[in-house]
């Protein structure tokens, strides 16, 4: 999930004008301990879909998921499902398909992972895209 710098900073500054100087690791853990824990579930469970979906289709070397799965998680494309669990259905492409800007200029494959609350993944499908 990303913040903006100006958001971050200024929680920082709140925390050590509350409680004193913190290295930066323990104001990352008071910030997101301040977070809503479902937000945090999400963005762990996209994360690991991506991680996945990376993993069936050669590594980052080879592959890009489309932006949504790398911005904020409630803009991924994902479904809630009644058990506690979040499928996401997500393109990507091959690194020939990969633009100066870094994004694919068309996809070529198509992804849907399930992730459940424990960090149990399933790789549902992995299709090539016509």
């Amino acid at each position: 999930m990303t913040h903006s710098l100006s958001r971050v900073a200024a929680a920082a500054a709140l925390v050590m004008a509350s409680v004193g100087t913190l290295s930066p690791s323990a104001m990352a853990v008071t910030y997101l301990a301040q977070m809503d824990p479902e937000l945090v579930a999400l963005s762990r469970a996209k994360n690991l879909a991506r991680q996945a979906g990376e993993r069936a289709n050669g590594g980052v070397v080879q592959y890009r998921a489309e932006p949504a799965m790398h911005g904020p998680a409630e803009e991924a494309p994902f479904l809630a499902n009644p058990d506690g669990s979040w499928t996401f259905t997500f393109q990507g492409c091959d690194r020939s398909l990969i633009g100066i800007d870094g994004q694919c200029t068309r996809y070529s494959v198509e992804t849907v992972v399930t992730v459940f609350p424990s960090g149990e993944i399933t790789l549902n499908d992995n299709r090539l895209l016509p």
